[in-house]
């Protein structure tokens, strides 16, 4: 089966939790501290943090000039790099004796924050906005398979709040609530240790989004489904009607959203209730706003992952090119004009683990740079795994060589 099927199976089924690692041996669970060594260095202006193919996460300034690296040694193995706070960074740390950890590290010194030991290596987590009492979320599967949600805290503990799956999430801006989808229907939010169903039945996708504006999110309403923004003093908004299986992010009050659904009812008012708002036809990548519902159409192609840049005017997406399924190329798309950047081959880890649930990392992992200037992405470059760095402008590209994973220190 090729990879390109697979997308399109987890597009249409949606029911996967994430590609999770092998587990490991079971261990009991804690946490350390410590505090960063004091230091007059500071942390450079649009830092990007890599991982490499042999473990570990290296901090880079604009200049991709190496400021800090944090070496894993023959004992572990550090992956997937996201930015805890502005100078902070939280990865997880597999280790040859078969344990695991959540770790997190001073983005400047490279000194270790906090470490806290799990059973099993955790797959994804969500750092929390700056000002909330919880670092991170975190989710990891128990020897057995089954999936374990859990909230770290700022100092490395942590607390269960759930075993649903497939569970996806989303911080409130001021990082206070959290909004939880679990189970493919129910979505409710967690604020201050009480969690709040405010959908049993919503519609078929991934993850939720939080914007200023409120919460984006799928709902189903007398078989229909809508596009909606939920608030607390508000309820639901529709904004748009959309069938079958949908991913979608956020940025700058618009959504960039797509339907793996093409069938002969798309675009057909099925209800009076459909009737009042637009309708997003299946298999199209669509840019909705928020605000006035006006749509308009990206490309009349499968997307393989799209995101908006720091300020959300221009979308970033990449589609397949002809003759394989790890060849992809951006475009980025800006109020209906499209600029076409480099093809390259994904690293075929990359594409696994990032591009079925690119919707989810985008509330973690930032493929532009802050300036909105450069992007940054695992690529096979001659054989050998790299991250290229590109000028969106088209003028060029640099590389960075034995990496397979990226992101930029987000300012959204």
């Amino acid at each position: 089966m090729s990879i390109r099927v697979v997308l399109l199976a987890c597009l249409a089924a949606l029911a996967v939790a994430a590609c999770t690692p092998g587990s490991t041996e079971s261990t009991e669970r804690t946490s350390t501290t410590s505090e960063p060594a004091t230091t007059t260095m500071a942390l450079p202006a649009e830092p990007l943090v890599v991982a490499t193919a042999s473990g570990d996460v290296i901090v880079y300034d604009r200049d991709l000039a190496e400021t800090v690296a944090i070496r894993s040694g023959e004992s572990a193995a550090f992956r997937q790099p996201v930015w805890l706070s502005t100078d902070a960074l939280l990865y997880g740390e597999a280790s040859a004796d078969g344990t695991s950890a959540l770790v997190s590290a001073d983005a400047v010194t490279g000194g270790e924050r906090w470490k806290t030991t799990f059973e099993t290596l955790p797959f994804y987590y969500l750092p929390a906005p700056v000002g909330s009492e919880i670092a991170t979320t975190s989710l990891r599967t128990d020897p057995d398979g089954d999936l374990i949600a859990e909230l770290v805290a700022l100092d490395g503990s942590a607390e269960v709040i759930s075993t649903d799956a497939p569970f996806y999430t989303s911080w409130s801006p001021d990082g206070m609530a959290l909004a939880i989808h679990a189970g493919q229907e129910r979505l409710s939010i967690r604020d201050a240790g009480d969690e709040t169903v405010i959908a049993d039945v919503t519609g078929v996708f991934q993850a939720p989004a939080w914007t200023e504006i409120g919460l984006v999110t799928l709902r189903t309403v007398g078989g229909a489904q809508f596009l909606s923004v939920w608030t607390e003093d508000g309820g639901f908004r529709d904004i748009a009607s959309i069938e079958g299986p949908v991913r979608f992010v956020a940025g700058g009050g618009k959504v960039a959203i797509q339907s793996a659904a093409v069938s002969e009812s798309n675009g057909v008012q099925a209800s009076t209730r459909t009737q009042e708002v637009p309708n997003i036809p299946g298999g199209r990548l669509a840019v909705v706003d928020l605000e006035t519902g006006q749509i308009d159409t990206v490309a009349d192609v499968l997307a393989a992952v799209y995101q908006w840049d720091p300020s959300g005017d221009r979308l970033l997406y990449a589609t397949f090119d002809d003759g394989s399924t790890l060849n992809l190329t951006w475009h980025v798309w800006s109020s209906g004009e499209i600029r076409d950047l480099s093809s390259f081959l994904a690293q075929a880890a990359w594409f696994r683990d990032f591009v079925p649930f690119f919707d989810q990392y985008d509330q973690s992992v930032s493929i532009w740079s802050p300036s909105g200037d450069r992007i940054a992405y695992p690529a096979v470059q001659d054989e050998r795994l790299v991250v290229v760095v590109e000028e969106t402008d088209g003028s060029g590209e640099d590389i960075i060589d034995d990496a397979t994973w990226a992101s930029w220190a987000s300012t959204r």
